[in-house]
């Protein structure tokens, strides 16, 4: 046969093929056979991890299990596991694979390698890699956080990601105490028109940080804040210095384990004051991003997160005088007599505050 017509007889036998093979492949797709898609064989190298924990506090180890599975017939060569060492935690070699690159104690955001070389058809197996959380912590996270991942070849293949909670203690020392700084009247006593300073420490407990810290304290009723006394040895003044503010706010911003702050300011004690005040009653507040609103304490009296009482020495002060007018002198001999007429004049003040 000439070449020519042994081409032509070939492309017209595969496309006869192609005619046949597309008449009958919805009737194979009909009774459940399928072509197999690109995706389906594709190999998969798969990677799980677990943390062994419900939770974790600062102090533990996190002993993570690092689980590959190779799915099917054929090797995967040069597989490599990745990790990172989680924020919030170091490595630990005690307990780990011995060929994690990394050294014992490498801090939080470290990368370690672990070379598996080759992973045969439908093989697999575990790795350990070892953390310890940092006490206290150095991010304020619910969580530890890690990824894993494997690859073969230079080539990603799978990740594995987990997340720990973390059972935390955060706890403030936070105390506020008055002082009678001017005494306007002498007497000794806190009283209307005098001065009071009010000094506040604070100090973060616990084994973990605090974001977005804010002081307030708002004087009351019963005293008016001193303009352009409130000072802070952290963070900076938003309110307490300037023309018409009535409250003092600081912001103290994030704040680790151990750090401590100091505030003071200013009031004087309003002079009349409303009746029946024999107190002032003052107490500070902090809030953050991650606590409830904290009170300050008196650490003058035995009972927690309550208000700071400055008792007042105040009360009326009653004066009285009277005296007399010759107001009709009958017998105008200028003096007191029988039949004269007197006016007395009586005036009551009151002189205290």
């Amino acid at each position: 046969m000439h070449r020519s017509s042994l081409r032509l007889a070939i492309i017209a036998a595969a496309g006869l093929c192609l005619v046949v093979f597309s008449l009958l492949f919805p009737r194979l797709a009909e009774r459940g056979y399928a072509a197999p898609s690109q995706a389906e064989t594709v190999p998969k190298l798969l990677l799980a991890k677990d943390d062994g924990v419900a939770s974790v506090q600062p102090g533990e180890r996190i002993t993570y299990t690092l689980t590959y599975t190779n799915t099917i017939n054929g090797a995967w060569p040069s597989v490599v596991l990745t990790e990172t060492v989680p924020i919030n935690t170091r490595f630990v070699v005690t307990g780990s694979d011995p060929s994690w690159s990394c050294a014992d104690g490498d801090p939080a955001g470290t990368p370690c390698t672990l070379n598996l070389t080759t992973v045969t058809p439908f093989a697999g197996g575990t790795k350990s890699f070892v953390v310890e959380v940092l006490d206290p912590l150095t991010d304020a996270l619910s969580n530890v956080q890690n990824t894993a991942t494997i690859g073969s070849s230079g080539t990603f293949v799978d990740e594995a990601t987990i997340q720990t909670p973390l059972d935390t203690d955060i706890d403030f020392n936070f105390t506020k105490v008055d002082q009678l700084l001017i005494d306007a009247d002498n007497n000794g006593i806190a009283s209307p028109g005098d001065t009071l300073r009010y000094t506040l420490d604070l100090t973060l407990m616990g084994n973990a940080p605090v974001t977005g810290v804010t002081l307030v304290d708002n004087p009351g009723p019963v005293t008016n804040l001193k303009i352009g006394m409130v000072t802070t040895d952290r963070g900076t003044i938003d309110a307490g210095n300037d023309i018409g503010d009535t409250a003092v706010q600081i912001d103290l911003g994030n704040l680790t384990s151990g750090d401590s702050a100091q505030v003071t300011f200013d009031v004087v004690v309003k002079n009349p004051l409303p009746s029946n005040v024999t107190q002032v009653v003052n107490q500070a507040f902090l809030s953050g991003d991650n606590i409830p609103t904290t009170p300050s304490d008196d650490p003058a009296t035995d009972a927690a997160g309550d208000a700071t009482v400055t008792s007042l020495l105040a009360g009326p002060e009653l004066a009285a005088s009277k005296d007399d007018e010759l107001l009709v002198d009958a017998d105008n001999s200028g003096d007191p007599s029988p039949g004269d007429t007197l006016r007395y004049h009586v005036v009551l003040s009151n002189n205290g505050n």
